[in-house]
C-alpha cells in the first residue's frame, strides 16, 4: 500500500503587535511591582529598627559640651534599656498607650542616656545619668557626692578656656569613677552659679514611701514634679507644710517608678534634674553609641564638617 503523505505542521503565526505590546505591559507592570513591594519592605525594615533597636538623634543645644555638640548627629541603642514603643503619634502630638519590654540592663552612673522630657514627652532629652533609685545626691560648690561620696576623683584638664559661643571661660576637669568610668564636665571658671549648691536628695525607688515634710526646697521641687507626672494633683501650704495629693490630706506619699538623676556634662549652662526634677524609668529611650556625623554652623564653608568627630564613641 502506498504510505500516506506526513502532515506537515503549520507554522506559528508571526507576533502581532497587540501580542507585543501586552507582554511588554505585563512585564512592566511586573517590574514595578516588585520595585514597589522591595522599597515597602525597606521602609518597614527601617521602620522596626528604629523603634526597636538604633535611632538617629542630633544634639540642639551645648549642655553636654565638650562631650557632645551641637550639630552632633548621633546613633542611639534603644535595645539595651528595653525597646519602648512610641507614646504620641508625630506631628498631632496625640496620646498613646505604651509598653516596654525587658532590658538587658538599667541605666548606671556615668551612662549617657535620651530620654523623654518629664514636662513634656514629645521632646527628646539627652545628659548624664548621675545617680540612680535609692542614691543620695548632693553638689556642694560644684562638686557632686553621691551617698555622701565624691563621684569620683577630679582631675583640672585645662582652665579659662575662651568659649566663642556664650563669651565665658571654662575649666575642663576630668571625673573617674570608682569604677574606673572616665568623663569630662566643664564649670564656669569666673563665678559660681546657683545649681552649683543642691540637696542632699534621694532618689526615689519604686514602692518608696516618702514622708512629709522633706527636707529642703531642691526635694519639694523634684518630689512635687514627680507626683504630678505620676498622675496626681499636688498642693503644698508653704505656712504650715500640709500636702494635699488628689484633694486629700496626707503625710506620706508610696512612689510609683523607679528614678534617676541627670546632669549635663557643661555642668553650670545646663537643664537637666536639678532644675525640673527626677527622671521616670518609664521615660528611658536609650543609650547613646557614637557619632555618626557633625557639623558645625558656625564655622565657615571648609570647616562646616567636623571629621575628627565622626565615629566617635561617645562615653
Amino acid at each position: 500500500m502506498a504510505k500516506k503523505p506526513k502532515k506537515q505542521s503549520m507554522p506559528p503565526a508571526p507576533a502581532t503587535a497587540e501580542s507585543d505590546t501586552t507582554k511588554t505591559t505585563v512585564k512592566k507592570k511586573g517590574g514595578l511591582r516588585d520595585f514597589s513591594e522591595a522599597i515597602l519592605v525597606a521602609f518597614i525594615a527601617a521602620m522596626i529598627l528604629r523603634v526597636f533597636v538604633i535611632q538617629a538623634f542630633r544634639i540642639p543645644t551645648g549642655s553636654m559640651k565638650d562631650t557632645l555638640r551641637v550639630g552632633d548627629f548621633l546613633l542611639v541603642n534603644k535595645f539595651i534599656y528595653g525597646v519602648r514603643t512610641p507614646s504620641q503619634i508625630p506631628l498631632i502630638k496625640v496620646d498613646l498607650p505604651f509598653m516596654q519590654l525587658p532590658a538587658f540592663k538599667e541605666p548606671e552612673p556615668g551612662n549617657i542616656v535620651v530620654f523623654k522630657f518629664p514636662k513634656d514627652p514629645s521632646l527628646d532629652y539627652i545628659k548624664r545619668c548621675i545617680a540612680g533609685p535609692g542614691n543620695t545626691i548632693e553638689v556642694r560648690n560644684g562638686e557632686v557626692f553621691l551617698d555622701n561620696k565624691p563621684e569620683g576623683t577630679y582631675t583640672r584638664l585645662k582652665s579659662r578656656v575662651f568659649d566663642h559661643e556664650s563669651r565665658r571661660r571654662f575649666d575642663y576637669i576630668e571625673v573617674t569613677t570608682a569604677c574606673g568610668d572616665r568623663y569630662v564636665t566643664r564649670q564656669f571658671s569666673d563665678f559660681i552659679v546657683p545649681m552649683d549648691t543642691y540637696g542632699p536628695t534621694r532618689v526615689p525607688q519604686k514602692g518608696n514611701v516618702v514622708q512629709f515634710p522633706l527636707n529642703n526646697e531642691d526635694e519639694w521641687r523634684a518630689y512635687e514634679n514627680l507626683i504630678r507626672h505620676e498622675g496626681h494633683q499636688f498642693s503644698r501650704d508653704h505656712f504650715t507644710g500640709d500636702v494635699l495629693i488628689d484633694g486629700q490630706r496626707v503625710s506620706s506619699y508610696t512612689v510609683e517608678n523607679d528614678c534617676f538623676f541627670m546632669m549635663g556634662d557643661n555642668r553650670d549652662n545646663s537643664s537637666d534634674s536639678r532644675d525640673w526634677g527626677f527622671l521616670p524609668r518609664d521615660n528611658v529611650v536609650g543609650e547613646a553609641l557614637l557619632i555618626y556625623f557633625s557639623w558645625d554652623s558656625y564655622a565657615d564653608f571648609f570647616h562646616k564638617i567636623r571629621f575628627s568627630r565622626i565615629g566617635g564613641i561617645i562615653q
